[in-house]
């Protein structure tokens, strides 16, 4: 079979936005997908072991150079452009694509926040393309902007169905998401190191009790693990892998919930969206992957935090910004308890390690870190 595009990333809104801009490249394409996006049908895909994350460098260098020359031996040699997330983070080999071929960057959510900015000084990357809703610099000449909705409307119904079959979306998952009032769209934020699993199903649970779990179906994040069936065996569950932006444009939803997931804008009307991310403000700024040091001041620089979200969008997007119910559990609405390091005190012992370690490794002696 002869490629003439390449395809690479671990994100099913990266893979919705590549198959809305490229329709009729399906078979052309060589896919290489992470395990999020394994279970795809799509004619000729390989699978990249995201378990790379707990490799030392050696090893990530020679897991990336054995997956490149595949590529490379696939292709016969040929330079053909390269479509995929450039996020070192959710894609360590990423580099030896971005070196080898014409690379294009693919957003992937809150990803652009950040890392759009960067994309546009590497020479290696040719364009950037995202819905743009939170990309700074907007008249970059590198970026491309798109609307998910034009370009679903101009498909022919024959794209369409090829797209849903991509993702193994079935009659049986339409009538699933149709016939409940709210789709809860969820987060990977145990496996992320962002709060312990047992916080994570909690949090949760307190959104669901606010619709009864009988008016509720759930749409996971493609990175989580945790077994929503056996922790709510009645309420419904829509296939991981299945975009959020692909189900909104088959299924009518009446309300989207969720704690502070951005797949839920364009989904539905901005007035029938709950998000549940209020007084969450320090949580995810303290995602050890995200800290790093500002070159101007030295100080230390921490990706969008949770409070962002609404900060960000609160004047133009006419959400519902919602509390989860406090009752009388410190960990949800409390004020935030520093301890002497800087870190929230409740952070799972993983995540207090992993903090540490970032700071050691990335942070000057002299910076500051308030």
């Amino acid at each position: 079979m002869s490629f003439n595009q390449i395809f690479v990333a671990n994100s099913s809104y990266s893979l919705f936005t590549y198959l809305l801009m490229f329709p009729d490249k399906v078979h052309e394409t060589l896919f290489v997908v992470g395990p999020a996006i394994k279970d795809i049908r799509v004619p000729t895909k390989m699978i990249f072991d995201l378990s790379s994350k707990e490799l030392q460098e050696e090893e990530i260098f020679a897991q990336g150079f054995a997956l490149a020359n595949d590529v490379y031996r696939l292709l016969d040699g040929k330079q053909v452009p390269c479509y995929g997330n450039a996020n070192k983070i959710n894609n360590p080999f990423i580099d030896r694509f971005v070196n080898r071929y014409p690379f294009y960057a693919l957003s992937d959510g809150l990803s652009d926040y950040d890392l759009f900015p960067k994309y546009y000084q590497d020479e290696r990357i040719l364009k950037c393309y995202s819905t743009a809703d939170i990309i700074k610099d907007l008249n970059h000449d590198k970026l491309e902007k798109f609307d998910v909705q034009k370009l679903w409307n101009n498909l022919s119904t024959e794209h369409k169905d090829r797209i849903a079959g991509v993702f193994n979306m079935s009659a049986k998952d339409l009538n699933t998401a149709s016939s409940r009032s709210v789709v809860l769209i969820t987060q990977p934020l145990s496996e992320d190191d962002m709060m312990t699993e047992s916080d994570k199903v909690e949090l949760y649970s307190r959104i669901i009790n606010n619709y009864g779990v009988e008016n509720v179906v759930m749409k996971p994040h493609p990175r989580e693990k945790t077994n929503w069936s056996d922790v709510f065996p009645d309420m419904p569950i829509i296939p991981r892998q299945i975009p959020v932006e692909l189900l909104t444009k088959l299924v009518n939803l009446n309300c989207v919930a969720t704690f502070f997931s951005t797949a839920a804008f364009g989904s539905v009307a901005d007035d029938r969206i709950d998000f549940y991310s209020k007084d969450f403000a320090q949580m995810k700024s303290y995602h050890p992957n995200e800290m790093r040091v500002c070159e101007q001041t030295g100080e230390v620089k921490k990706s969008i935090a949770i409070s962002d979200i609404e900060e960000t969008y609160g004047l133009v997007k006419k959400c519902h910004w919602k509390r989860i119910a406090d009752d009388d559990n410190r960990f949800y609405h409390a004020d935030l308890e520093i301890d002497e390091a800087g870190i929230p005190t409740y952070m799972a012992p993983k995540v207090v390690q992993k903090i540490l370690s970032s700071r050691l490794s990335i942070l000057p002696d002299n910076v500051n870190t308030k």
